[in-house]
């Protein structure tokens, strides 16, 4: 896994997204505390379907315009 410091990330996101669509895992890291990991999605997530994307649920829906 790749370490790379936070200021490098905010700079170089899309090369580091180039990294891990090739497979790879970045950490990114204030010093020495680990901030976040970049892995790769070999599968999506039931959540992130690209056929409710767009469409909100009653949930949300109550959250911004109320019951």
């Amino acid at each position: 896994m790749k370490t790379i410091d936070r200021g490098y990330a905010v700079d170089h996101l899309g090369e580091l997204l180039g990294l891990v669509e090739a497979g790879e895992k970045v950490l990114i890291a204030d010093g020495d505390r680990g901030i976040a990991i970049l892995v790769p999605v070999t599968e999506r997530p039931p959540h992130l379907a690209v056929d409710d994307a767009d469409v909100p649920n009653d949930e949300v829906e109550r959250a911004f315009h109320g019951d």
